[in-house]
């Protein structure tokens, strides 16, 4: 799922210029992958990953990729209805930033 996920966010990214264009045109592109599997071996149900520095994790290198996983399976698992609404917004949050940015 990791491998495919960046396939296409690179063929999304390379799409965004021709060539003999300057490369500060390439566009952000955010993938956001709903799973109904367990495929990031993390607590929470919703991951997202972005370029950073290891040791200076504040650091971001670009915000020209962003990646984000849903996991359904965790999402249904949690037993707290008020904590499911916490999840709920959090997803609308994420949709919220991709279409505002």
């Amino acid at each position: 799922m990791t491998e495919r996920t960046l396939y296409y966010w690179a063929r999304e990214y390379v799409a965004g210029i021709k060539e003999g264009e300057d490369y500060g045109d390439l566009p952000r592109v955010i993938t956001i992958n709903i799973v109904n599997f367990d495929h990031i071996k993390l607590e929470q149900f919703h991951t997202a990953f972005r370029l950073r520095e290891d040791v200076h994790r504040e650091y971001v290198l670009t915000d020209v990729m962003e990646i984000h996983f849903l996991n359904m399976v965790k999402f249904r698992k949690k037993e707290s209805k008020e904590r499911k609404r916490q999840y709920v917004g959090e997803v609308a949050y994420v949709f919220r930033r991709i279409f505002d940015s």
